[in-house]
């Protein structure tokens, strides 16, 4: 069996069906480029197989049409083919997921090693990054699960995989990315190939659920109070399974979460996270990242998210889709991220959907847990103005100073706020409310201050709304926040 716990059942409720869905009884468009790239990577890349909606003859169906109907074309790039593999795998090995193996090993199995045997002579290599290390998941984890053929072959994949997870998760147990949703994936992929390794009798890696517990951790420093991700970089909510399920997952497998060193901080990710009731802050003082290919950064340097009472009230813009285009734009840009934008430029230079020419010198200077961090922050363009700030709690609440080394001649001070709460200016000052009743009150740096509508991506593929604040100040040279809490509504 794929797991020895319960997890596969709660993957595949095979007592929810949608047999009759006339949907499942039609191909499916799998070379439709009119339905956007995004939609048609998920579609290939099959996670949603493991759906309830799914019954076993159904979801024959749709890898049988896979076979028959794509032999060429965008499901055969790498990526896609990385995370197909792993789904059909997954298929494959729980119980009750498939109708009886008949069938199912004379039509995928085989199409499974063509798709291996392709993909292994197309690693990512050049892209690097988590494109590649989901190259070495798929081969590793098919090569322990599977017998015969390429598979001895593809064994040899483990030992490059091992050494590339020790090269892209940092100490702190950070992916190099910096995304907290990429993160999550992979924490799921990588108990996966521990749970095979274990399903099988395969001899056990250390390393691998040592890799795992230092994930678990370094997750839970950007994870809020409601359970759910920072959106750091190309994150968004929907996508991979929240920390508490990962973490059941983990624990089913004998894997326990493993904190960074200094609690909260995430050194070599540079990110940072502040707790003291009613507060949790999650800081970020990281240039695009990793330097090689920073794919997924955003002009987020020196910005931060925070809940109230367990409710999120400060949130980065989240993530549309990953291919160039206007949305693109607007979730990398500086003024989407709770920062100071200096002289109308931008942090670093984005161009196309995933290049980064200039960058910002970013960085921490201290962090003290639960009690204070600071962070730097020079601009591609602006190099001259260094920007200081200091996040720190008094017995007022958190206060917020920020520092020019040398004055911004124009700076735009950014507050954007998460889909729902609701903001009153009243002059320097402001009041937000939450849906369940929170309220804080803001005192505002020296500057003309309105309130802004603007788009933002909480799930991938879809648009909302939500209010921003945005100062207006010329040569400023410092700027302080106070952010203090007041008493709940009822």
């Amino acid at each position: 069996p794929w797991l020895p716990t319960p997890r596969a059942l709660v993957r595949v409720p095979v007592g929810e069906t949608a047999a009759g869905d006339p949907a499942l009884q039609r191909r499916f468009a799998w070379s439709d480029r009119g339905s956007g790239r995004l939609a048609l990577d998920q579609l290939h890349a099959f996670a949603w197989l493991l759906g309830p909606k799914l019954d076993p003859e159904a979801r024959l169906h749709a890898l049988v049409d896979w076979i028959s109907f794509h032999s060429e074309g965008v499901g055969w790039e790498p990526a896609p083919t990385s995370r197909r593999v792993l789904a059909w795998l997954k298929c494959l090995t729980t119980p009750g997921a498939l109708p009886p193996a008949t069938e199912t090993h004379g039509r995928v199995l085989p199409s499974l090693a063509e798709q291996l045997t392709h993909l292994e002579r197309h690693l990512e290599v050049e892209r690097g990054s988590e494109r590649l290390l989901w190259n070495l998941l798929a081969l590793t984890t098919a090569a322990t699960l599977l017998e015969g053929g390429d598979a001895e072959r593809w064994r040899g994949a483990a030992s490059r995989l091992d050494r590339e997870l020790e090269r892209q998760i940092g100490p702190d147990g950070a992916h190099e990315s910096r995304c907290p949703m990429l993160h999550a994936e992979l924490i799921e992929g990588v108990l996966d190939l521990v749970n095979a390794r274990r399903a099988v009798g395969a001899p056990e890696s250390e390393a691998l659920a040592d890799t795992a517990a230092a994930m678990l951790g370094a997750h839970a420093v950007w994870t809020h109070p409601d359970g759910e991700i920072a959106l750091l970089g190309d994150s968004a909510l929907g996508v991979a399974h929240p920390l508490a399920r990962l973490a059941t997952y983990a624990a089913a497998l004998g894997v326990k979460a493993r904190g960074p060193a200094a609690p909260g901080v995430l050194e070599t990710a540079r990110v940072v996270r502040l707790e003291r009731a009613p507060f949790v802050v999650i800081f970020t003082a990281a240039p695009p990242a990793p330097a090689c290919q920073p794919a997924h950064a955003h002009c987020d340097a020196l910005s931060f998210e925070l809940s109230l009472g367990g409710e999120r009230l400060v949130s980065d813009t989240g993530v549309f889709d990953f291919g160039e285009g206007p949305w693109r734009d607007h979730a990398r840009a500086t003024r989407s991220h709770a920062t100071v934008e200096v002289n109308e430029a931008e942090q670093a230079e984005f161009w196309g959907a995933d290049r980064v020419g200039g960058r910002p010198d970013a960085g921490l200077v201290r962090a003290e847990p639960g009690l204070c961090v600071e962070g730097v922050c020079a601009g591609w363009s602006t190099a001259e103005v260094l920007h200081r700030r200091l996040l720190a709690f008094d017995a007022g609440g958190l206060r917020i100073e920020d520092r020019f080394d040398r004055p911004a001649e124009r700076a735009r001070l950014l507050l954007p706020l998460a889909p729902g709460v609701e903001v009153r200016l009243e002059g320097r000052s402001a009041r937000l409310g939450t849906r369940r009743g929170g309220r804080l009150h803001v005192s505002l740096p020296e500057a003309r201050w309105r309130v802004e509508r603007r788009t933002c991506f909480v799930e991938l593929g879809s648009e909302g709304e939500r209010s921003v604040l945005v100062g207006e100040a010329r040569k400023l040279a410092a700027a302080d926040w106070r952010l203090t809490p007041e008493e709940r509504d009822g």
